[in-house]
C-alpha cells in the first residue's frame, strides 16, 4: 500500500469515528428530547424536567462540536434548534424558580 492510501484510510476512519460519535450524541439527545414530556407532563416533575431539557441542551452542543469537523452545515442547520433549545431551558428552569415553594401540582 501507498503512504497516500494508508494516509486516506486513516483521514477516513477518523471522519468515520467523528461521525458515528456525532450520531450517537444526536440518538442520545433524541431520547432525551422524548423523556421532557413524560417527565414535563405526565410526572409534572419541573425540578426533573429542567434537568432533562439541560440534557437536551447540553448533548445537542456536544453533538454539534463532534460533527462540525465532518460536517459544518450539519451544525448550520442545527442552529435555530440550538436557540430553541435554549430558550426552552430558560423557560424550564424560570418554571421551577417560580414554583420551587410550591406544593401544589398543576
Amino acid at each position: 500500500m501507498s503512504v497516500d492510501a494508508i494516509s486516506s484510510m486513516t483521514d477516513f476512519m477518523k471522519k468515520s469515528a467523528m461521525t458515528m460519535s456525532g450520531s450517537i450524541l444526536f440518538l442520545l439527545n433524541l431520547i432525551f428530547n422524548f423523556l421532557f414530556t413524560t417527565i414535563q407532563f405526565k410526572l409534572r416533575n419541573f425540578a426533573l424536567a429542567a434537568v432533562d431539557v439541560l440534557a437536551v441542551w447540553a448533548t445537542l452542543v456536544w453533538a454539534l462540536v463532534a460533527i462540525w469537523p465532518v460536517a459544518p452545515w450539519v451544525a448550520y442547520l442545527n442552529l435555530p434548534y440550538l436557540a430553541w433549545v435554549t430558550f426552552a431551558s430558560v423557560l424550564q428552569i424560570t418554571i421551577v424558580l417560580i414554583n420551587r415553594g410550591s406544593s401544589q401540582r398543576i
